[in-house]
């Protein structure tokens, strides 16, 4: 990133940079990457070619971040880079299938649907998962179509179920919908 970027919360970014010394080799060096007092990426010898990189998983509060090199007489030399992180929305979900107020039996299939979408990421993106109170893990496809669209058709077991549908997406942030179903023994 660059002096100035706005990132997106909950994304990981690799921060790199270069560091040297004209009195000392890369390896007598010594690289950590900072915000304010708070190490992000443990102190470590620079590579060869006097490359550092970290991967530092983005929180609104970080505004500078900043590579400090240590040399073996304890000289410093610091650059930063000034970066405003910005919220991200959690995804949203919406069942739309099953229906609460029907009846539904257990040999009979049923349909199964829900829209997913999210601010910052695509549809596809996304990572839904589906859970029964009494089957567990339903054995839905777990990636939305370009649309957003989760459908699949199943059976459930008899009795009375609390459907939950979990949406994920790439930041980590997530969004739950419950419905209950009746589920009769078979027809």
């Amino acid at each position: 990133p660059n002096d100035g970027d706005n990132l997106l919360e909950g994304y990981t970014e690799v921060f790199r940079g270069t560091v040297s010394d004209n009195n000392h080799s890369y390896d007598q060096l010594t690289a950590v990457w900072m915000s304010g007092s708070t190490e992000l990426c443990q102190a470590k010898t620079p590579e060869s070619d006097g490359t550092v990189q970290c991967e530092i998983q983005l929180t609104t509060g970080l505004t500078d971040i900043t590579l400090q090199v240590t040399d073996p007489s304890n000289d410093i030399g610091l650059d930063s880079v000034a970066i405003e992180v910005m919220s991200t929305e959690a995804p949203t979900l919406s069942i739309n299938e099953p229906i609460e107020s029907e009846i539904y039996y257990s040999n009979e299939l049923i349909r199964f649907a829900a829209i997913a979408s999210d601010a910052e990421d695509l549809p596809e993106a996304l990572t839904v998962i589906w859970n029964s109170s009494i089957d567990g893990e339903l054995a839905i496809p777990p990636s939305p179509d370009s649309n957003g669209l989760i459908e699949q058709l199943i059976n459930l077991s008899s009795g009375q179920h609390a459907v939950t549908a979990i949406v994920e997406d790439s930041s980590g942030k997530t969004s739950t919908e419950t419905i209950a179903v009746i589920v009769n023994e078979p027809n």
